[in-house]
């Protein structure tokens, strides 16, 4: 009896860090939703002799072309600046899961990060899958489970 009170107590508490701190597979599950991505702005780059009202004059029209030309420069540009801060964010939780879950430290889980980014790039899943596979090897060797 003293042994089921144990683990009921046992779980419930991993079931609390589980809920506090994210794990790789909701961080994936995240990125696969969207949560680290932004749509992108339409964006249509005018000719400098673009015509965009024919019953204005040429004189308008260029000064018209220019606003929507630099409209479109500082959308993208706040394109680029929030699909950075989602990268960043999304890369330090997975740091932050790696050091929690994995008992790395902080240069151990950038070393990790920084070796599956390299090598997976633009395959999102195969990294992930990466992620979690080295890490959970090396944790396995660090206990001397193996």
């Amino acid at each position: 009896a003293v042994l089921f009170i144990y683990n009921m107590i046992s779980n419930s508490i991993d079931r609390v860090i589980y809920m506090e701190t994210k794990t790789l597979h909701i961080i994936r599950e995240d990125f696969f939703r969207g949560k680290y991505q932004t749509e992108r702005p339409r964006y249509k780059r005018f000719e400098d002799d673009s015509i965009i009202d024919e019953t204005q004059s040429s004189e308008w029209n260029k000064q018209k072309v220019h606003e929507l030309n630099e409209q479109n420069k500082k959308d993208l540009r706040e394109y680029r600046e929030t699909c950075d801060t989602l990268y960043k964010k999304m890369k330090q939780e997975i740091l932050e899961a790696l050091q929690s879950s994995y008992s790395f430290n902080e240069q151990q889980a950038k070393l990790i990060y920084d070796f599956c980014h390299n090598e997976w790039q633009g395959e999102m899943a195969d990294m992930f899958y990466f992620l979690e596979e080295i890490s959970f090897l090396i944790k396995t060797f660090n206990k001397g489970e193996i």
